[in-house]
């Protein structure tokens, strides 16, 4: 049994309100795979919920009047912050960022979806993994979940009552002690389509 994961590395992306994705500390791939990112915005509070590159701001957004005014007052300064930071080409190489994460995320699932099955390895970790979001099923923080653990990965497909509590979960303690056998972890969130139920897709390393 491999020792637990000691921490979770966030790879935050911020284009004024943008995330990147989720990235194991243990564990990084090959050459091929996109470059680690790890500038976290110092103006987001701790577990914050930070809006990828390109979110349809409608899709996440659930706050009050007055939250939204203090948002705004909050985005005009880190809008000047960013140009004097570099600008709309930073805010440009941060979202080509997101985007080639979410490239390399698809093709961590395509590349999970060849594996061959190694049967009781498969079978106790999909059992394990289930484990740890029973308890966030039953306090209706999920909807539903699906696992499907092979032989070298395991892929979560979690489904959220909206997009804004998946980034809340990107942003929690629960993600990093999701799997805390395994090596390492990837969650890069795709943009929702609406501001209903949302599939938040997790490959896990054995």
């Amino acid at each position: 049994m491999r020792p637990p994961v000691a921490t979770i590395a966030v790879g935050v992306t911020a284009a004024i309100v943008g995330v990147i994705g989720v990235i194991g500390a243990r564990h990084w791939p090959g050459p091929d795979a996109p470059p680690r990112v790890t500038e976290v915005s110092a103006r987001e509070p701790p577990g914050a919920r930070i809006v990828p590159p390109g979110w349809d701001r409608r899709y996440v957004d659930r706050l009050s009047a007055l939250e939204d005014r203090v948002q705004a007052l909050g985005t005009t300064e880190r809008a000047g912050a960013a140009e004097a930071g570099g600008g709309p080409a930073r805010g440009q190489d941060r979202e080509a960022r997101y985007r080639r994460e979410l490239e390399y995320q698809r093709t961590r699932v395509a590349g999970h979806a060849g594996e061959a099955i190694d049967p009781a390895w498969s079978r106790t970790q999909t059992d394990a993994l289930r484990g740890e979001l029973a308890p966030m099923l039953a306090r209706g923080e999920l909807v539903a979940e699906d696992v499907d653990c092979r032989s070298k990965t395991c892929v979560a497909t979690l489904t959220f009552p909206s997009p804004s509590d998946a980034l809340t979960f990107l942003a929690s303690p629960s993600l990093r002690t999701l799997g805390r056998e395994l090596r390492g972890l990837t969650a890069t969130p795709a943009p929702p389509s609406s501001a209903g139920l949302y599939e938040l897709t997790i490959v896990l390393d054995r």
